[in-house]
């Protein structure tokens, strides 16, 4: 990622290399472009939006994508960085911009905090919807961060026998965990250290643990607590929609 500038506005560039090696690197890029012709047709305070693309080859083929530079950067560094501000804004601004893409038909597939950008004014955008889910399906992978996104990820999406294909009610799931990330000041399944000891708490059926009465958290009543404890069903037709929420 890249900061760029164009007419005395500040950029964010992300650039993604498609390795040459592929045959279906055509495909590849079709694919994302057509993610990002969806992108270009969005329009909502909660949505980061897009600038536009382009193509360059300097020996290895190359997209950006261009969008508003985010002075706050995404939403982990801005909890770390910030612990004093009120959560519940933020709950509102990922629970409206997530409503808005499923009223749109659109599955972001991959909702975690380094998806999650914040304006200078504190406001929450979701950015990199289906882009990760196109590409992986090609065949070319993004560089993850430490935490990955196992510990945000439904659950059905981790089976081999089940259907690997993102739901709204696996997003429902990322959202709960969203949820419980800002209002802790912890990623879910903190306790673990490594993604294998999340998928085996998956194959035990748990779900990130519920903070002590008393620590530093804001908003885990018994009412939001049980909303996430239904976000996190582990049969997925029974979580709540997001309209619900």
């Amino acid at each position: 990622v890249y900061q760029g500038k164009f007419k005395d506005q500040t950029l964010c560039i992300k650039a993604i290399r498609v390795a040459t090696h592929q045959q279906n690197d055509t495909l590849t890029v079709s694919n994302i472009l057509t993610e990002m012709a969806i992108w270009a047709h969005l329009s909502h305070p909660n949505i980061l939006e897009f600038y536009g693309v382009y193509v360059f080859d300097a020996g290895m083929p190359q997209l950006c994508f261009v969008s508003p530079w985010m002075e706050n950067g995404n939403l982990d560094q801005y909890l770390k960085r910030r612990p004093e501000i009120p959560r519940m804004p933020l709950i509102l601004d990922v629970a409206e911009g997530v409503l808005y893409l499923h009223r749109s038909n659109i599955v972001h597939s991959d909702l975690k905090s380094e998806n999650v950008l914040v304006s200078g004014e504190g406001r929450a955008l979701i950015g990199d919807f289906g882009i990760s889910n196109v590409v992986t399906s090609s065949g070319t992978t993004f560089t993850e961060s430490p935490n990955g996104t196992t510990r945000w990820k439904a659950p059905e999406l981790h089976r081999p026998e089940g259907n690997l294909r993102a739901t709204p009610f696996s997003d429902i799931w990322s959202l709960g965990c969203l949820f419980y990330q800002i209002l802790t000041r912890k990623i879910p399944f903190h306790q673990y250290h490594s993604d294998t000891q999340v998928l085996f708490a998956f194959i035990d059926g748990r779900v990130p643990v519920r903070p002590v009465p008393g620590t530093f958290c804001d908003g885990i009543d018994y009412a939001m607590w049980g909303l996430l404890e239904r976000c996190w069903d582990y049969v997925p037709h029974r979580r709540p929609r997001c309209r619900e929420i």
